[in-house]
């Protein structure tokens, strides 16, 4: 076996942290996060809304995959560096493209997104020549190959063609990935390939939420500085603050501790469908941020319909995501976090005979409320010395 192909491939349940190297790569999300809410905020409509997310599923994957990689290779390395390095300069271009994504700048946009994942792959394969992991490679260089000839032909197409054509790729990539990417005579990749340490992509879930709630900090501040310091937009903008830090609380403090543990006793389980789970709460940060933009700009008035669901649209995407991902990890959802997302669905639609820093003011009671809720959950499970945590099935 090639020794130096060997040296690239970790050690299985090798406990990893995340590298400097990686934490540098999520600073290209924050640009591409930032634009997406900040269009997303310039056109509250059903095509910026659209644009928005083939943006963000976009963009994701190729985080959610490098993060998948650097989680089977050694990250210090030279060649996964180079593919590091490679996918932060992708997705960089992309954020730049992302405000016409669709428009005058799909041509980059598309290019890039199939150089990033094909490049990876083809790097990988000749960096591991000799040793079984090339295999594993080649089911991804023959999926994204597939997927990428769809990004291509929709930078050629106009008008609706190219967002189908971009859809259908995005969905055949998420729906391979759930199904360990399975090659004809070949099957799937195999289940030991996401039986990994959970220490490293634990932590690597957790530095991206905290990543993207950096967006929801930084596209308002930036709006903020550039309005004037009136009481109640001030007051808004304090709002979006403690907005933030409860989505940590419910988040961080709580669940994305758990992953850790519960990756350390069936990490193949998490490892998949983490994706999915985060997928849909930063798309709930970013629907957010750009809220957050909209009622900072305006923050009295009557509220646009379109603008109710900006505001509504994010904690019920968010609290739908941490409901899964609490499926997922402790295979149960509470009852109570049920009650939430149905209050935000039914009083939605009143928001429109209120301001929209009443409409957000009441959004960050419902967060808090969800937050206590958790809090008195754990602290009754603390003092009753009931583990939290499943079983591993």
């Amino acid at each position: 076996m090639n020794t130096r192909a060997a040296s690239l491939v970790r050690e299985r349940r090798e406990a990893q942290r995340a590298s400097l190297q990686e934490l540098f790569f999520d600073l290209a999300f924050v640009a591409a996060l930032a634009q997406m809410s900040g269009r997303l905020a310039t056109s509250v409509t059903g095509g910026g809304a659209l644009q928005a997310l083939l943006s963000l599923l976009a963009v994701w994957w190729i985080w959610s995959i490098t993060a998948a990689m650097t989680d089977v290779y050694d990250p210090d390395r030279k060649p996964i560096q180079v593919a590091l390095v490679g996918s932060m300069v992708g997705t960089l271009l992309m954020a730049a493209a992302l405000p016409a994504a669709l428009g005058r700048h799909s041509l980059i946009f598309g290019t890039t997104n199939v150089a990033v994942h094909v490049g990876r792959a083809l790097l990988l394969i000749t960096a591991l020549r000799g040793h079984p992991a090339q295999g594993r490679a080649a089911h991804y260089l023959a999926w994204f190959g597939a997927t990428g000839a769809l990004w291509i032909i929709g930078t050629q197409e106009h008008g609706a063609i190219r967002p189908v054509l971009w859809g259908i790729a995005l969905a055949v990539d998420y729906v391979a990935y759930a199904l360990r990417y399975p090659l004809p005579r070949f099957g799937g990749l195999p289940f030991s390939h996401y039986d990994r340490s959970g220490t490293h992509l634990g932590e690597r879930y957790q530095q991206i939420m905290i990543i993207a709630l950096g967006d929801l900090i930084l596209v308002p501040t930036l709006e903020f500085s550039r309005t004037e310091f009136t009481p109640v937009r001030t007051f808004a903008f304090v709002g979006v603050f403690v907005k933030t830090a409860l989505l940590w609380q419910i988040y961080v403090s709580r669940a994305g501790a758990v992953i850790q543990a519960v990756n350390d006793r069936s990490p193949s389980r998490v490892v998949r469908w983490a994706p999915y789970t985060h997928l849909v709460m930063i798309s709930g940060v970013v629907a957010m941020a750009a809220a957050a933009e909209l009622v900072i700009r305006r923050p009295t008035g009557s509220t646009p319909a379109a603008w109710v669901v900006a505001f509504f649209a994010g904690p019920i995407l968010f609290l739908l995501g941490r409901s899964a991902f609490e499926f997922e990890v402790f295979r149960r959802v509470s009852r109570s976090r049920v009650a939430f997302l149905l209050l935000l669905v039914g009083m939605a639609p009143e928001m429109v005979f209120v301001p929209p820093v009443i409409a957000e003011l009441f959004i960050a009671l419902v967060l808090l409320s969800v937050a206590i809720v958790d809090a008195l959950r754990t602290h009754r499970a603390r003092q009753g010395n009931v583990e939290e945590l499943p079983s591993t099935p």
